[in-house]
């Protein structure tokens, strides 16, 4: 494997899905439910048709490229007084008015797509369809300039950037490069005084880091390219802190991620085993053919930037790897955001301080390898905490961690208001009607688990209560959870309902989980009204070359000292304290509400750094 056949693999895919009648691809919809209400059938998608152009290009030989990029240029929307003025719908058959929200963003990334086409193949293209690139690319500018998003938008900030100052600098635009170039300064004081909103994102780490190495590549300012070569190599950094070989995986947690597992994250591990020289492990990608088609016509889009990241990171990806514990700064605030993992021999542990529910983030997870073979041949078994309402991810959802070692200390309250699927634009407000309310630990990949309660034997269906030990061992790995306490409107776990049971779902996946409110028919509650609403476990991962003793846990310790505070103390080793919020209120006043100590030190940003 090398770059070319990363670009000739996204050109065969796309002449796969290449429809002539068109001028795009005809693929499965892929868009995000959020934009887009097409949910089925066939659709003519213009990110991946732009891509598929670039590919045709790279590949050197004849195709259809310039009827799609004209294709694509007309289809953006060209009206200035629209406030939907340079971007493009999805895809062809939902224009713009027809989405259920636009998707601003589409400006930048198809405005970085037609950049990288006209920077590297603007010669090859006829006069008139150059000139309607370019016209494309002014366009989604001047929409990244007007809309000028927050810098805490990290991939979106630098995506932006890139497309503000190289379209400045392509279309001797000197507004649009002063606005570049005023934007890189605020993006890199941004990671300076703040770190990074969209922490060790799987995805997005990618988006943001391909960013920052187009400016490298193909904006000629020398401070925006130093600025850019600083932000880089401190991406880079960011990701390897996580890398665990023995897993072949990037550990938690994670902010914004679509899957925990490396195997279904092509683009991103093509970039690292380019970025390596595909020397091992990344010398091959097993299992290609049957990865999502979106990602395998993307290839060509990073191939393209060759990332070159520090010496250091390399060796970090391609030796043994670290074990021992790695805790990072990831942002400032009230409090501090801090991402703490555990580096095993057999598996990895991550969790962050404090951050809310929404769907994307993995806020506390544990990857392990169930299954023997080849890195990434057979998914990775994972567990991870979810807070859910009516079985959907809760956004509202707050929650808080301290974690030593393999050992975490969890508690989840509720935010009002506070998000229902999204955190943008979809608030709860008001009474809501809901069936369950549950925080569970979901296991999932699992290849031979073994479940007990207390020691015995156990399976979906079974109940437990606060303080059992709740054991799943699967292969070589065990995870051991207690639930230390709940309550839900006044009403204590321990008092009746919320109970604590395993289910298994449709695909396979466990869950042990504490049900808060378990109704058999929706019933109305207001969720900012509810008062005391909160959950508190621990989890700890056990490996076979563990020597740290047998696989129980002390139960923690749970303090009320007042209405609104619950105050946990668990020894598992090191003495670990948490507080936090019990009663629903703002996310403010949970931030407000938290403290973590390790061995009585607190964490902050100072012990971030050790």
């Amino acid at each position: 494997m090398d770059d070319a056949w990363l670009i000739d693999h996204a050109r065969e895919t796309g002449d796969r899905f290449y429809d002539p009648a068109e001028h795009l691809l005809r693929l499965p919809p892929h868009g995000d439910r959020t934009h887009t209400a097409i949910t089925e059938g066939w659709v003519h998608p213009f990110t991946q048709s732009t891509a598929y152009a670039l590919a045709v290009l790279e590949s050197g030989a004849d195709g259809p490229a310039a009827e799609i990029l004209r294709r694509i240029a007309r289809a953006q929307d060209a009206d200035p007084a629209s406030p939907t003025y340079g971007i493009w719908s999805y895809v062809a058959e939902e224009p713009l008015p027809l989405m259920r929200r636009p998707d601003p963003n589409w400006a930048d990334f198809i405005g970085q797509e037609l950049l990288q086409v006209a920077f590297r193949h603007g010669d090859a293209l006829p006069a008139g369809v150059l000139d309607d690139v370019h016209l494309a690319i002014r366009r989604a500018a001047t929409a990244v300039r007007r809309r000028d998003v927050d810098m805490a938008y990290t991939n979106i900030a630098a995506k932006g950037t890139f497309v503000t100052l190289a379209a400045g600098e392509l279309l001797a635009d000197d507004e649009l490069l002063s606005y570049g170039r005023d934007r890189i300064e605020r993006l890199a004081a941004e990671f300076d005084r703040r770190g990074i909103h969209e922490y060790n994102s799987p995805t997005y780490w990618l988006v943001t880091c391909a960013a920052v190495t187009a400016i490298q590549r193909y904006v000629a300012d020398a401070r925006a390219r130093d600025l850019a070569g600083v932000l880089h190599d401190r991406l880079w950094t960011h990701l390897v802190t996580r890398w665990h070989a023995v897993t072949g995986q990037f550990g938690g947690p994670m902010s914004r991620a679509y899957a925990g597992d490396l195997a279904d994250n092509l683009p991103l591990h093509a970039y690292v085993a380019q970025a390596t020289g595909y020397r091992a492990p990344f010398d091959a990608l097993p299992g290609i053919e049957t990865r999502q088609l979106y990602h395998r016509i993307g290839l060509a889009s990073f191939a393209v930037l060759r990332p070159e990241p520090p010496p250091a990171v390399l060796a970090a990806l391609t030796g043994p790897g670290p074990v021992g514990e790695r805790r990072e700064l990831f942002e400032t605030g009230t409090p501090d955001v801090i991402g703490t993992t555990w580096l095993g021999p057999r598996a990895t542990l991550g969790s962050v301080s404090q951050a809310d529910s929404w769907v994307q983030r993995r806020n506390l997870l544990c990857l392990w390898r169930g299954r023997g073979g080849p890195l990434w041949r057979d998914p990775v078994s994972y567990a991870r905490l979810r807070v859910t309402k009516d079985d959907h991810d809760l956004v509202a959802g707050v929650f808080s961690s301290v974690q030593s070692g393999r050992h975490v200390l969890w508690h989840v309250g509720l935010a009002g208001p506070g998000g229902d699927r999204h955190v943008v634009g979809d608030e709860l407000s008001g009474p809501t009607r809901l069936r369950s309310l549950r925080m569970s630990i979901e296991f999932g990949q699992l290849a031979h688990p073994l479940v007990s309660i207390g020691g015995r034997e156990a399976g979906p269906g079974d109940e437990f209560a606060l303080d059992d030990e709740v054991a799943v061992r699967d292969g070589a790995v065990t995870v051991v959870l207690r639930f230390a306490g709940a309550e839900f409107g006044g009403r204590a776990a321990g008092d009746g309902p919320p109970r604590g049971r395993l289910r298994v779902d449709d695909a396979g996946r466990l869950f042990a989980g504490l049900e808060l409110l378990d109704a058999p028919e929706p019933v109305e509650v207001d969720l900012a009204r509810v008062g005391p609403a909160w959950a508190a476990g621990t989890f700890t991962v056990i490996e076979d070359v563990d020597v740290h003793g047998d696989e129980s846990s002390p139960p923690a310790r749970v303090e009320r000292p007042s209405d609104g505070e619950v105050r946990l103390t668990w020894t598992p080793g090191a003495r670990l304290d948490l507080h936090a919020r019990a009663t629903v209120g703002t996310a403010a006043e949970h931030a407000a509400g938290y403290r973590g100590l390790v061995d009585g030190a607190a964490l902050t940003s100072r012990a971030a750094a050790s």
